[in-house]
């Protein structure tokens, strides 16, 4: 799984059916406004979706920053792709 945000690579920190968490440096000032849609990218396997997404929360965390953002006006389609993955990965961690 790989994250894009206005086209720069984060680290995912933790991830949702509504929202995801990721390592922010501090280059990345525009991602912290909260008043803005963001264009997100997820790559899930061999699948891509392309969402928005607002930042809800910054928190710091040792040497960066962590950042909380909502998927906002997510698509039928794009949220059955990210939570047939998120199913399908927490059975795969969960099989004998």
């Amino acid at each position: 799984i790989s994250l894009r945000i206005s086209d720069q690579p984060h680290e995912i920190v933790n991830i949702g059916n509504r929202g995801i968490a990721f390592y922010a440096d501090n280059t990345t000032e525009t991602i912290k406004d909260k008043s803005t849609l963001h264009p997100v990218t997820l790559q899930l396997r061999d699948k891509s979706i392309h969402l928005q997404g607002q930042t809800m929360h910054i928190s710091p965390s040792g040497y960066q920053d962590i950042c909380g953002m909502k998927f906002i006006n997510m698509e039928k389609k794009s949220q059955k792709i990210l939570e047939k993955y998120l199913h399908d990965t927490l059975a795969s961690v969960f099989e004998e």
